[in-house]
């Protein structure tokens, strides 16, 4: 559930953990700040963290179904932060195209993330690793994972222990510390190798090899266009295809079925109405041309 994990050497990693911390605790850029990230990155919504009060700071971050990775303007065009991570994804011999998933996560004194296990399509997919950035006393962070809550362990979080859990496992994490010291991860979560037909490793989220998601390096200021599952950029906004068909049925031939199957799709919402009855109850015989008739549908 925990993979024992390394503490890079401190040879490599000092320095650029140090260089992590300093972009973390610099109050000229401030890149905690949501007004600074929606003006000069792009602002990202995680509603439970959001409303636990953790702050971050977004360098990747891709929809629910992994369809889609977002590079944020502060990763891509921001070498220090490049390079500063290098040593940390050469420990886990990783190349940032296989990352989907990446940020700082700040976490306030006093807080606790209770007893949780994430979801969604991604999670299956990745490996999620945290390293502690910003730790000033580790005794007074719980840090805790296990396969059920009675059956947790604790994990060490000393700053440069790079390590993997199971975030499909129950997991959780407490604050202790005092005088407002803010506990500062970096969560990364970044998905297999795989070979193709013609033995070729690639970054892939399962068979065939073709398959990977997106990856789009999203402007300064971008807006992006959240629900519980899906992201989307708001200058795509109209872009897709309008609905190309209509499902027709008799009475008893199964379009209910078909109705509520397809609404158990978490992308999939619901209609209004099930039933529009536009071509019989509800059809207005006063309209005498194909453009009404075709505005009343």
């Amino acid at each position: 559930l925990v993979t024992p994990g390394c503490h890079i050497p401190a040879a490599t990693t000092n320095k650029p953990v140090s260089e992590l911390k300093k972009m973390a605790t610099n109050s000229k850029s401030n890149l905690w700040d949501e007004v600074n990230a929606a003006k000069n990155n792009a602002h990202v919504v995680r509603p439970s963290h959001d409303a636990w009060g953790i702050k971050k700071i977004v360098l990747m971050f891709c929809d629910d179904f992994l369809q889609t990775v977002y590079e944020m303007p502060w990763w891509h065009s921001n070498p220090a932060m490049r390079n500063a991570m290098k040593p940390i994804l050469d420990a886990l011999n990783i190349k940032p195209d296989r990352i989907v998933r990446m940020l700082f996560a700040a976490l306030p004194p006093g807080t606790t993330i209770p007893v949780h296990h994430d979801t969604g399509a991604w999670v299956s997919k990745t490996h999620r690793v945290h390293v502690p950035i910003v730790v000033d006393d580790p005794d007074r962070i719980v840090f805790r994972c296990g396969p059920n809550e009675s059956s947790m362990q604790r994990v060490s979080c000393i700053p440069g222990h790079v390590f993997e859990m199971n975030n499909q496992a129950k997991h959780a994490v407490s604050n202790c510390q005092k005088n407002n010291k803010h506990r500062v991860h970096m969560i990364l979560d970044y998905v297999d190798m795989v070979h193709d037909d013609a033995g070729v490793s690639d970054s892939s989220l399962s068979s065939p090899s073709s398959f990977r998601p997106r990856r789009i390096q999203l402007s300064p200021g971008e807006t992006l266009l959240q629900t519980r599952r899906s992201i989307d950029r708001a200058l795509d906004k109209s872009k897709r295809p309008t609905p190309s068909f209509l499902i027709l049925g008799a009475q008893k031939a199964g379009t209910t079925s078909i109705y509520e199957y397809l609404n158990q799709h978490p992308l999939v919402v619901k209609a209004r109405r099930r039933e529009t009855h536009c071509l019989d109850w509800r059809w207005n015989h006063t309209l005498n041309n194909v453009t009404e008739r075709k505005k009343h549908c």
